[in-house]
């Protein structure tokens, strides 16, 4: 297996981020070859640091280290932990507070493999029934949110989180749209040394739109094919994240002002043709379904696309490109 080292950003999270390591080691990440595999944790100035005693039986790695110069924005402290990385590859977590799912990194690795120049990303989602600013505005709590953990017995099915969470904002309205980011995104370090990590720039509490920038300029500017794992992601946990669960219009002006600032210019996501890896689970396609209904009929009737919701190790990448392909087509010729 490839070396590789998730890095993770913590800031005052002891209820999430054992969870978020829980979910990112054996036995809960399935198919997952212990050599060259650790965790690096980048912590930015919390009270208190992380307590890792529930995971020394995982038998993977895992270091913390303190940010000497912490921040509101955590860009600064990711890029300094990257580099104290010695791994060919990284997957980054700007927010510790995401649950992975059980196979996100066996098969981020299986698409980085497929290419040289290859970077790789997933959609997100929220645990709770709604958007979460949504949600919290409407009674969602911690407490309701652990009561649902301890109810599905998330730990030893860690797919049964789909059944309590929604896509995120970020996700997109379907399986067709790309993502304006990935909350585990995977890279080789030659390719991030070359696309410079990070814009420090961005100061703004929770880094601001400091994650979706760097997912545009690694998928617009740099010769890369760009994989999205259609059955893997990381569930947001509910923490009171600033760029997250701010539920003020004026702090999500803000910012976008930033961005602005920075960039020069209003963000849109970013245009390109990505290509898809891994499990075309039934649950997706089912909420797919809400969105585009031609897709269920679609569904319904295809064979080979209904097989792809059962795990098959090593899911065929331009297999599932061409299925989605065709539902495009399907799609077209509904209107």
């Amino acid at each position: 297996m490839p070396s590789i080292t998730v890095v993770i950003c913590s800031f005052n999270i002891p209820r999430e981020l054992p969870r978020t390591l829980y979910s990112l080691t054996p036995p809960y990440q399935i198919d997952l070859d212990k050599s060259g595999y650790e965790i690096l944790i980048i912590d930015n100035g919390s009270a208190q640091l992380p307590n890792l005693e529930s995971l020394t039986s995982s038998g993977i790695p895992i270091r913390v280290i303190s940010y000497p110069e912490p921040s509101v924005s955590p860009v600064s402290a990711l890029n300094f932990a990257v580099a104290q990385t010695n791994t060919e590859y990284i997957c980054i977590f700007i927010d510790g507070a995401r649950l992975a799912s059980p196979r996100l990194i066996a098969t981020g690795l299986e698409a980085l493999m497929i290419e040289s120049r290859t970077v790789v990303g997933c959609r997100g989602r929220y645990l709770g029934p709604k958007f979460q600013m949504q949600a919290v505005k409407e009674g969602y709590t911690r407490d309701v949110e652990d009561a649902n953990l301890h109810r599905i017995d998330w730990k030893n099915n860690g797919n049964v989180l789909f059944e309590i969470s929604v896509r995120d904002e970020s996700a997109g309205e379907s399986l067709l749209d790309t993502p304006s980011e990935s909350n585990a995104l995977f890279i080789s370090k030659v390719l991030w040394d070359e696309i410079g990590g990070y814009d420090e720039a961005f100061s703004a509490p929770g880094g601001g739109y400091a994650n979706l920038e760097l997912w545009s300029r690694i998928t617009t500017t740099l010769n890369v094919r760009t994989i999205l794992l259609i059955g893997e992601t990381t569930f947001h946990q509910l923490h009171g994240g600033v760029a997250t669960n701010a539920t003020g219009q004026d702090v999500q002006e803000a910012m976008h002002d930033e961005y602005r600032v920075i960039t020069g210019k209003s963000y849109t996501r970013p245009i390109i043709k990505p290509y898809y890896y891994g499990n075309l689970y039934e649950k997706l396609i089912s909420e797919a379904a809400e969105v585009t209904k031609p897709l269920r009929a679609y569904w319904e009737r295809d064979e080979a696309l209904r097989k792809l919701s059962r795990y098959e190790n090593g899911s065929n990448l331009f297999l599932i490109r061409l299925l989605l392909d065709r539902i495009k087509k399907f799609f077209e010729r509904e209107k």
